[in-house]
């Protein structure tokens, strides 16, 4: 990743949302659709899952409704089989899943070098939190070679409560030993993720890929990797 040259830098410094930020001490980041897109891969597994369970197949459109509309997998399950299916369904998924190859084109352009450079040259810690099943997210980033960037991974069990929830980023933050606050800048591409952050009076950090949202709990607006590692460059400078 290229330094930004000082023309960009006088923007970056002259933009009132960027100005008004405190410095990160801890970056903390969604994992799908922010770090990572497995979309098809998971929706593969479903489907299979279904199948398994004598559910017919959900189209693409299904899918995606389904997928925008569901906060963990055996909830996404619960809107299709009985309940006494739910747990099976969930193990079935889940071992389809793992025993598939996550490609390394997978992760989001820009998204290696963000955390590479922000690991090895601002050393500053990174945490991962996510509505996905715990084990399936670090699997998913071991395939993708990008499991030791992380100082502390989170995903979703029984005991805890999904996004925007804030139990899971509090858990992860004091496993590194550090506390919520505005120091701590927590990226995602969902509302449920900017809601998170403002709970615990963290930096909301809203993550797009095509269209900006309305979100009026974001602090700050990303559609690039590339523009945060300069954001980030130039209130470290």
């Amino acid at each position: 990743m290229k330094k930004s040259d000082d023309n960009y830098q006088a923007v970056l410094l002259e933009d009132s949302s960027i100005t008004s930020l405190p410095k990160p001490e801890i970056l903390a980041l969604d994992l799908d659709l922010t770090l990572h897109n497995v979309i098809k891969h998971y929706d593969e597994s479903v489907n299979e899952t279904l199948k398994h369970f004598g559910h017919e197949s959900l189209t693409e459109e299904q899918l995606k409704n389904t997928s925008d509309n569901f906060t963990n997998t055996k909830d996404l399950f619960a809107k299709f089989l009985p309940a006494e299916c739910l747990d099976l369904a969930v193990e079935y998924y889940c071992n389809h899943f793992l025993n598939r190859e996550i490609p390394m084109r997978a992760i989001i352009p820009g998204a290696r070098e963000l955390l590479c450079i922000i690991k090895k040259r601002f050393k500053l810690p990174i945490i991962g939190v996510t509505n996905s099943e715990e084990y399936i997210a670090k699997k998913i980033l071991q395939d993708l070679g990008a499991l030791s960037w992380f100082d502390y991974i989170i995903g979703i069990k029984d005991e805890y409560l999904p996004k925007p929830d804030s139990q899971m980023l509090l858990i992860a933050l004091n496993s590194i030993g550090a506390k919520p606050g505005p120091h701590v800048w927590f990226m995602g591409d969902r509302a449920s993720d900017t809601q998170c952050a403002k709970q615990t009076n963290c930096t909301a950090i809203r993550f797009y890929h095509k269209i900006k949202p309305h979100d009026p709990n974001a602090d700050l607006f990303i559609n690039s990797h590339y523009h945060l590692f300069n954001i980030i460059s130039t209130k470290l400078k």
